[in-house]
C-alpha cells in the first residue's frame, strides 16, 4: 500500500491526471505559463521578415519547428505536456529552431548576415524558449518528488530527472542553450516515467478494490455488479493485469469466474498475459473450460508466441479444447496454422470442424476449397453444409460460384439463403439471373437474394426487385426489399 502522507490525494489527481489526460491545477511559481511564453515567440517571427528572401526562407523554417512544437495533441493546458512520449517533440521542434536562431547569431559575430535588429529578437526568444522548457521540466519534476519513497522504481526516475535539471541548467551557464533544452527534455521524460510508475501502483491498487468486487458479485449472483466491474478493470488497462492474471491461473477459483477474467485480460491485452495464458493452456491438470478459454484469449491478443502451442492443442483429446484452438487460430491470422488445422475437418465432432472451418475460412486458406464444396453438396450435418456456403464465400474463388448457384435451390431454406448471401459476397455477375429467379420463392430466400443482388450491383435486377416488393404480403419483407433495391440503385423507393 502506498503510505499515507500531507495531501497525497492531491497529489495523487495531478499524478493520475497527467498521465490520463486531465488537466492538473495550475502552478504558481511563475507569471506566464510555458505554452504562452512559445506562442509569444512564434507570433514575433511571424512579423519579423526582413526583405530577404534567403533569410525570410530560413526564418519560416523557425517558425515551422515552433508550430509544430504547439500542436494541440502534445499538450494538457498551458503548463503541462501530455503524457504521450510523442510530447517530446515539442523539445525537439525547439532545440531545432534554437539550433538555427545560435548559427545565425554566431555567424554574424564577424560578418553582418542578419540585421541586428533580428539577432536581438533571436537572442529574446531564445531566452524565453529555454524558460519555457525548464517551466516544463520543473512543473513535472515538482509533481514526482511528492513520491519520493514510494517505490524504487520512482526514485530512481526522479534522481535522474534532477540530475538531467542540474545538467540543463549548466548547459544554459555554458551559453549552449540548445543542448541545455535537450537536457531539460530528458528532465521531463524522467519525470514523467516516475508518474507513470506512481500511476500504474495506484491503479492496480484500485484493481484489486474492483477484482474483490467482481468476486463479490459473482458470488451473490449479481449480474449488474460484474458488468460494472469488468468494466472498471477493463478501463485500467494494464495496470490491473497482474492481478487478473492471479485470479485466472488461481485454480482454486470458479471455472466461469475464470472465464470471464479471461474475457477482461483479451480486451485490455498486453505482452505479460501471454506466457501465463500458455502456462495454464497446457497445463493437463486444469479444467478444460478453462484452458480453453485461454486458447481463444491468447488467439485474440494475436502474439505469435501462442502459435505453436495452439497447435499442439489441436492434438488434444478434449474436444473443447480442441475447438478453441482452432478458433484461437483462425483469429491469430498466421498461415503457418493452414496444415495444422486441414485434418480437423474431418474431426468426429462437428463443433470442432465447425471452428476449424470458420479459422480456414478467415485464414483465407485456399488448400481448404475442395473439403468446403464437399461439405457444402454431401455433408450429413446441414449447420455445416450451410455455414460452408459462407466459408466458400471468405476464400474468395470465383470457382464455388456454380456450387452456390446449385444450392439456391436446396430444400434447406437456411442453406439457400446462406447460398444467396454468398452470392453476393463473390459479387460473381454469373449469379444474377439465378437469383432474380430466386426472388420468385416465397419465404425467406427471395429477401436474401435482394440483398445479394444489392452487393453484386448490376442494375438490371432493379425491375425484379420492384416486382417482389409489389407481390410480398408481409410488412417486415417488404421493408427489407425495398432496403436492398434502394441500396442496388442509389435512389428512394417510390412505390
Amino acid at each position: 500500500m502506498i503510505r499515507s502522507r500531507p495531501y497525497r490525494y492531491t497529489f495523487l489527481l495531478i499524478a493520475v491526471s497527467f498521465l490520463l489526460g486531465i488537466i492538473s491545477p495550475t502552478p504558481t511559481y511563475a507569471e506566464v505559463p510555458p505554452r504562452q511564453l512559445k506562442n509569444n515567440a512564434l507570433q514575433k517571427l511571424k512579423v519579423a521578415e526582413t526583405g530577404d528572401d534567403k533569410i525570410d526562407k530560413k526564418l519560416d523554417k523557425v517558425v515551422e519547428h515552433l508550430e509544430k512544437s504547439l500542436e494541440a495533441y502534445l499538450w494538457l493546458d498551458d503548463w503541462h505536456l501530455s503524457a504521450d512520449m510523442k510530447a517530446k517533440k515539442v523539445f525537439d521542434e525547439e532545440a531545432s529552431a534554437v539550433k538555427y536562431m545560435l548559427s545565425e547569431i554566431r555567424k554574424s559575430a564577424n560578418k553582418k548576415i542578419i540585421p541586428e535588429e533580428l539577432e536581438s529578437l533571436f537572442e529574446e526568444l531564445i531566452v524565453d524558449l529555454l524558460e519555457a522548457d525548464i517551466l516544463l521540466a520543473k512543473t513535472t519534476l515538482d509533481i514526482a518528488r511528492v513520491y519520493i519513497d514510494i517505490d524504487k522504481k520512482v526514485d530512481k526516475h526522479i534522481r535522474k530527472a534532477e540530475d538531467m535539471f542540474n545538467e540543463g541548467h549548466k548547459k544554459q551557464a555554458e551559453g549552449k542553450p540548445d543542448s541545455a533544452i535537450k537536457k531539460f527534455m530528458k528532465a521531463w521524460k524522467h519525470a514523467r516515467d516516475a508518474l507513470k510508475f506512481v500511476t500504474h501502483k495506484i491503479v492496480a491498487e484500485a484493481g484489486d478494490k474492483w477484482i474483490d468486487a467482481m468476486e463479490e458479485a459473482f458470488s451473490t449472483e449479481s449480474w449488474d455488479g460484474i458488468v460494472a466491474s469488468a468494466y472498471s478493470l477493463e478501463k485500467m488497462g494494464e495496470p490491473a493485469l497482474p492481478r487478473l492474471i492471479e485470479e485466472f491461473t488461481d485454480q482454486t477459483e470458479y471455472e466461469i469466474f475464470r472465464k470471464m477474467i479471461a474475457e477482461i485480460i483479451a480486451e485490455i491485452g498486453g505482452e505479460d498475459a501471454i506466457e501465463p495464458l500458455i502456462g495454464v493452456l497446457q497445463d493437463e491438470t486444469d479444467a478444460e473450460l478453462v484452458r480453453a478459454e485461454a486458447a481463444y484469449t491468447l488467439g485474440r491478443l494475436g502474439n505469435i508466441r501462442a502459435l505453436e502451442p495452439l497447435k499442439n492443442a489441436l492434438n488434444s483429446d478434449e474436444t473443447r479444447l480442441k475447438s478453441m484452438a482452432a478458433l484461437g487460430l483462425g483469429i491469430l491470422e498466421r498461415e503457418e496454422a493452414i496444415p495444422a488445422l486441414m485434418p480437423h475437418l474431418e474431426d468426429q465432432d462437428d463443433m470442432v470442424r465447425v471452428r476449424t472451418g470458420r479459422a480456414l475460412s478467415q485464414l483465407g486458406a485456399e488448400e481448404a476449397f475442395d473439403y468446403f464444396v464437399e461439405l457444402l453438396n454431401n455433408d450429413p450435418n446441414a449447420d455445416i453444409r450451410a455455414l460452408a456456403a459462407l466459408w466458400l464465400a471468405d476464400l474468395q474463388d470465383m470457382r464455388a460460384s456454380g456450387h452456390l448457384i446449385n444450392s439456391l435451390e436446396d430444400e434447406d431454406e437456411v442453406i439457400a439463403c446462406n447460398a444467396a448471401t454468398a452470392l453476393g459476397m463473390l459479387k460473381n455477375q454469373t449469379a444474377v439471373e439465378p437469383l432474380i429467379t430466386a426472388l420468385g420463392v416465397e419465404g425467406l430466400l427471395k429477401i436474401y437474394a435482394a440483398q445479394a443482388l444489392a452487393e453484386i450491383g448490376d442494375q438490371s435486377a432493379a425491375a425484379s426487385i420492384i416486382e417482389a416488393i409489389n407481390t410480398e404480403s408481409s410488412q417486415r419483407a417488404r421493408e427489407r426489399l425495398i432496403e436492398a433495391y434502394e441500396k442496388l440503385t442509389g435512389q428512394k423507393y417510390q412505390g
